[in-house]
């Protein structure tokens, strides 16, 4: 039985939550599936950010993503091309057809406020022949509001093809409730706090202080990038 090929969609370095969200779900897949492969898109983050984290990547054939319809993508498609899908797991690489299951983990992506544009590349990418029939978990994350008539169309049509999603907080539950009724929604909390550091501070800290750490940077479980990114400011709490 060859592996469980799994992609999560909507994640980057460019944003610590959206890292974190990737650590979580890659953490809790190769758990319960060992021997699973995980990927990404080739927006993530450097390829030594994937490699970090042992993410394959996955050229998402151009139906959605900065890279739709450019010469780049094509370019890379053809080079593809020339290798047997055997040997693209040495490279980090899966071909959209490889892929077994989606999972959404956006974090905050299906709302009035970033308009209808990340539910319309998502249902376009889902609706694309590589990925049509291939099931869609849309993980914990904020929805709405859908105020705006274009968002919530388009969040309609994205919510109806997927086969389960999840609301983190009663709002987006509300807001989800408010568009239709969708027998695959669930209400479940923030997975991230399933991870556990790699490494226990040894110090003291005044109480009360604040944690202050920053967006974005490097990968977070890189031993440098804790040194010189993520800062402790001993600031009194007010």
């Amino acid at each position: 039985m060859k592996p469980l090929a799994l992609e999560i969609y909507g994640v980057g370095t460019w944003n610590r939550g959206a890292e974190l969200m990737t650590i979580a779900v890659s953490e809790n897949i190769r758990k319960r599936f060992p021997g699973a492969r995980v990927a990404v898109s080739p927006w993530f983050g450097s390829f030594e950010s994937r490699g970090h984290y042992n993410l394959h990547t996955v050229f998402e054939d151009g139906v959605s993503g900065p890279w739709r319809g450019r010469w780049r993508l094509k370019a890379a498609r053809a080079a593809l091309g020339l290798l047997s899908p055997g040997s693209l797991p040495g490279f980090g690489m899966m071909l959209p057809k490889e892929v077994d299951v989606v999972l959404d983990a956006s974090g905050f992506a299906f709302s009035d406020q970033w308009g209808p544009d990340p539910a319309r590349r998502l249902f376009r990418k889902m609706e694309a022949s590589v990925y049509r029939g291939k099931p869609l978990f849309l993980l914990p994350q904020a929805l709405g509001p859908f105020r705006k008539p274009e968002v919530a169309n388009a969040c309609r049509r994205l919510f109806s093809r997927a086969d389960w999603m999840a609301a983190r907080d009663n709002d987006s539950l509300g807001h989800v409730r408010g568009l239709g009724n969708y027998s695959n929604l669930r209400l479940y909390p923030d997975f991230t706090s399933s991870i556990h550091g790699l490494e226990t501070f040894q110090g003291n800290f005044p109480a009360p202080m604040w944690r202050l750490c920053p967006m974005r940077g490097s990968s977070i479980r890189q031993p440098k990038a804790n040194r010189i990114l993520n800062f402790w400011f001993r600031l009194p709490a007010t």
